[in-house]
């Protein structure tokens, strides 16, 4: 069984290695990341877990799809199957899309885990436009990189993404 830690949030942009850009191709060498494939209400949902938490959630596709874009986002990690020790986090993952609160591991650079933490602040049944993203972390030029950064989010489902659009809604 994986055990369940804190939602480990970066401060700020300090750089830690781990998140450093220049390093970030190489952090899953070796490191494993269990696997299950289930149904649920978007369709296909395919976890995927390190020791510290949750790291792809991708869902919508057919499985071979599904697995071949968590072995895109980590190719140097070691893929295995883990559907009876995910079983808790599967129960988890599923109230967890309706209410957010279990432990995500995410891996990317200082300035996707700024967007990515943005989003998370982004309340329930409301949305916001990139530019205005940009500006909730202090960047408001960036909002072509903040648009990237949603677009290469690994867990989209618990880190609404979904919540931005080009334009905010009306």
């Amino acid at each position: 069984m994986i055990a369940k830690p804190a939602l480990r949030e970066p401060t700020g942009t300090r750089r830690h290695p781990r998140h450093d850009s220049k390093r970030y191709a190489t952090l899953h060498a070796g490191e494993t990341i269990r696997t299950a494939l289930v149904d649920c209400p978007f369709g296909r949902l395919l976890v995927g877990a390190t020791a510290s938490g949750v790291c792809f959630l991708g869902f919508a596709e057919p499985d071979e799809a599904l697995l071949g874009d968590l072995r895109r986002r980590f190719p140097q990690a070691l893929i295995v199957p883990g559907d009876a020790a995910l079983a808790e986090w599967i129960d988890a993952i599923l109230a967890f899309l309706r209410e957010p609160k279990h432990a995500l591991d995410l891996r990317g650079t200082a300035f996707q885990l700024r967007v990515w933490q943005a989003l998370l602040r982004i309340p329930l049944g409301e949305t916001r436009s990139y530019a205005e993203l940009a500006r909730m972390i202090e960047a408001p030029k960036a909002v072509r990189a903040v648009a990237r950064s949603c677009a290469a989010n690994p867990v989209s489902l618990a880190v609404p993404c979904h919540r931005v659009w080009e334009a905010a809604a009306s």
